[in-house]
């Protein structure tokens, strides 16, 4: 009896090092993807494609980079712990986010600040308005962040007040 809970609490321990394995290279690729301002996505990421897009080109080339990564991709995942699928992909980018608004309001701390906002419209045509914050830092420098992009109803003034509130 002992052997067989032992071997279930061996197993249980190495699916959770290989998940964070996972886990922890799929941030460091939206991470840098992120930074870099590209896009995820590609048009065909099925299996077979020349292109998959940027994240799931970057992963192909990350596991081919780190042995770890690899085996925890494609040897000892499960079908359902692959981490990258696209509600997966949007979930780590909504992560980022909250993470670098956190980090913009900190350096903001209690000082006063202006919000730019300005409309444009997608490439589908969508309203949608940007965000921006202006401050200056501790070291007496103006400082601009982007904060994010908001779809909206209508680019009216009224409208973009209420979408920012």
């Amino acid at each position: 009896m002992k052997s067989i809970s032992r071997k279930f609490e061996v197993n249980s321990i190495t699916s959770e090092q290989q998940y964070e394995i996972r886990v922890n290279a799929a941030l460091d690729i939206a991470r840098f993807l992120i930074a870099q301002g590209h896009a995820f996505h590609g048009h065909d990421e099925s299996s077979s494609s020349l292109n998959k897009g940027n994240f799931l080109e970057m992963l192909d080339w990350y596991k081919k980079k780190n042995n770890e990564v690899r085996v925890a991709f494609d040897e000892l995942c499960p079908k359902n712990a692959r981490m990258t699928s696209s509600e997966i992909q949007k979930d780590l980018t909504q992560s980022c986010a909250l993470e670098i608004s956190k980090v913009i309001k900190e350096e903001i701390g209690g000082n006063l600040f202006s919000i730019l906002i300005d409309e444009s419209r997608d490439i589908s045509i969508a309203e949608q308005m940007a965000v921006i914050v202006r401050f200056v830092n501790k070291k007496g420098m103006v400082v601009e962040r982007f904060l994010g992009l908001k779809h909206v109803e209508d680019t009216t003034s009224n409208s973009l007040k209420k979408s920012l509130l």
